[in-house]
Parts: structure tokens; sequence; C-alpha cells
């Protein structure tokens, strides 16, 4: 299963969310703030993250850059109770897995996460054939 980091700065959200995938048998780490998110992604690889477009007043986005930048792989998925154009272009721009607006039923959000893992699964391998046929020629 995947290892799925959950930023959000709305505790009960956050909490719900991290026990809806825990039950699926994914691993979770929360991060409330853009620093803990930080801190997990310095520590820890991740498949997928669900990160909240307002994190207080910080974006984040400056999370989903971070993992795109450390971790190319890792599939975003944006969560947001205010969803814009703006913000959209972005998520399109950074390759994004998904773009919900809040709230996310819980069968939603476990049917997404699959698929975010599944493309981490897929470009990990394509990554590794790739690799691979370097090394042969």
């Amino acid at each position: 299963m995947a290892d799925v980091l959950v930023v959000d700065d709305e505790k009960s959200i956050r909490l719900t969310a991290s026990a809806f995938l825990q039950d699926a048998g994914h691993t979770t780490y929360e991060a409330a703030s853009i620093p803990e998110a930080e801190r997990i992604l310095e520590e820890q690889s991740i498949d997928v993250a669900v990160v909240d477009l307002l994190l207080g007043t910080e974006s984040g986005l400056v999370v989903a850059r971070q993992i795109r930048e450390q971790q190319p792989n890792a599939q975003i998925i944006m969560a947001t109770g205010k969803p814009d154009i703006a913000s959209a272009r972005e998520a399109i721009r950074l390759r994004f897995f998904d773009y919900l607006t809040k709230p996310v039923p819980k069968e939603l959000i476990l049917d997404i996460v699959a698929g975010a893992f599944a493309e981490k699964c897929r470009r990990d391998r394509y990554d590794r054939m790739q690799a691979e046929g370097q090394e042969y020629l």
C-alpha cells in the first residue's frame, strides 16, 4: 500500500482523511503546516500527497512544489474548500493527479489515492526500465 502525506491545517479533516486511508491499509504521515510537511519530506519518501490549498495564511502550492522537486514521481492531490481558476491552472502546470473540492467523501478519497498510487508505481517502473535500457546500451 501507499505512503501518503496528508497536509491540512484543519485537524478534523486531517485526522479523518488519515483514518480513512489507514483503514484501507495505507501508511499516513500528517502535517498541519508547511514546516511540518517539509520535515516529513526530508525524512520520508512518499507515494501520494493530499494537500490542502489554503494552509492558514500560506498556500499548499508551496508544499506541492517541494514534493514535485524532491520526489518527482510522487502524486499530488490538491483539496480545497475554495476552488479558483488560478489554483486549478497551477495544479495542471504542476501535473497534479487530481484537484478536489471539500468536503471529499470517503469512497472518493480512497479511489483517488488508489489511482494516484497506481500512477506512481507506473512512473517508478518506467524510470527503472529507462535506467536498465541505458545500462544495457
